[in-house]
């Protein structure tokens, strides 16, 4: 059967490729470039070397050295087992790299003017004014049932036992002044001060004998009916009733969730409930409700 004819372009240059055999070690191959019309051929060259061992004190050969230096190259002989004349060509540059590498900045030299940063102190911001408010709200509301019946207590129990201390402090000075040594004996004063000076020996006389009977009989000793005695007795309780009436005010106010020691202005509120203290045990500042002054210091910050 006849071979089908072929459409051979003559342009195509294709066919004209071909592979010749291996002569002395060249391996040759015929290829097309489209790009031009033909090229001759590509040559790679192939060997296959061993190092060879040279003797000693002789210099290396040229082929010997270039097997040295593919060896080290391609990281198969250490480096230590070249000589200083067959290095490798890069050695040099890698080395050179490596120490361009580390770099060493010298300490910064500041100016005279240079000024070290410093630390700014932030304000601490308050509360709001819809926080201070609602506060106030809340505190006054606690303060009114508070008045309701601190200010009939101070009325009605604070003001008439203050009195009574005052007038039983009025009395013991002044019986302390009238049997007082300086008046009953002096004897070169006018006739006033006589009379005042007998009038005062008979009260004596009638008081330590009335004082002896009341031992025999009742024992009791009449000395403890001094007016000072009755005057420490009743400031006492005053203050006793001024601390309680405090710690009350100070658990109102902790229920009500406001800060009647802590907070804004923390100082001012300790200083007014010490005063207050104080004040419950002073004879004349007693008659004054001395709560009062701290429950306006919690309303005026109650956070």
């Amino acid at each position: 059967m006849a071979e089908p004819a072929r459409n051979i372009n003559p342009n195509d240059r294709t066919r004209h490729v071909r592979r010749s055999g291996r002569l002395e070690g060249n391996e040759s191959v015929y290829s097309y470039d489209p790009n031009r019309r033909f090229r001759g051929p590509r040559t790679r060259k192939v060997e296959t070397t061993t190092p060879t061992v040279t003797q000693a004190g002789s210099a290396p050969t040229i082929s010997e050295r270039f097997t040295q230096e593919q060896y080290v190259d391609a990281g198969i002989q250490a480096k230590g087992l070249v000589g200083p004349d067959v290095q490798a060509p890069n050695q040099q540059t890698i080395d050179s790299t490596r120490g361009a590498a580390v770099e060493y900045y010298p300490e910064p030299e500041y100016e005279e003017d240079f000024v070290p940063a410093q630390s700014i102190k932030l304000k601490k911001k308050g509360p709001s004014a819809a926080k201070v408010a609602l506060g106030r709200t809340r505190a006054f509301a606690v303060n009114t049932g508070i008045y309701a019946w601190a200010f009939p207590l101070w009325l009605t129990f604070q003001v008439p036992l203050a009195m009574m201390s005052l007038i039983f402090l009025g009395m013991a000075i002044t019986i302390r002044t009238f049997f007082s040594k300086n008046v009953s004996e002096n004897t070169e004063g006018g006739f006033l001060v006589q009379i005042t000076d007998l009038f005062s020996k008979v009260v004596k006389t009638l008081f330590e004998g009335l004082n002896v009977v009341s031992k025999a009989i009742f024992h009791i000793d009449l000395t403890i009916l001094d007016p000072l005695n009755f005057y420490f007795i009743l400031q006492t309780v005053l203050w006793g009733y001024g601390v309680i009436l405090l710690l009350t005010i100070y658990l109102i106010y902790k229920f009500a969730f406001l800060n009647p020691l802590s907070g804004n202005k923390s100082s001012a509120k300790w200083g007014w409930l010490a005063l207050a203290v104080i004040g419950y045990a002073v004879p004349l500042v007693s008659l004054f409700p001395c709560f009062f002054a701290w429950t306006i210091a919690v309303f005026k910050d109650p956070k």
